[in-house]
């Protein structure tokens, strides 16, 4: 499901949620979502920090693909130790 997607979580929702877990008024939010969902985070947590949004392409698949390649790398060096 996409956000955009009739029935897909909306930003009152999320700020329930955020309520529900107290963390409505987190200091620091660092958000890895896509840029159509970033909309509502935003909306939730004006101050969120979304680090993402600074790779060459903006696409999700690109970025869970440069995830999981640090993370590869990272395990891998870990193992060495």
């Amino acid at each position: 499901m996409r956000i955009t997607d009739p029935g897909a979580v909306t930003w009152h929702e999320l700020a329930a949620q955020a309520d529900a877990l107290g963390i409505r008024n987190a200091p620091m939010v660092v958000s890895t979502v896509g840029p159509d969902y970033a909309t509502i985070v935003r909306q939730v947590w004006p101050h969120a920090r979304f680090p993402l949004e600074e790779l060459p392409n903006r696409r999700l698949g690109y970025r869970l693909e440069f995830m999981n390649k640090r993370s590869n790398a990272y395990r891998h060096r870990r193992a060495q130790l």
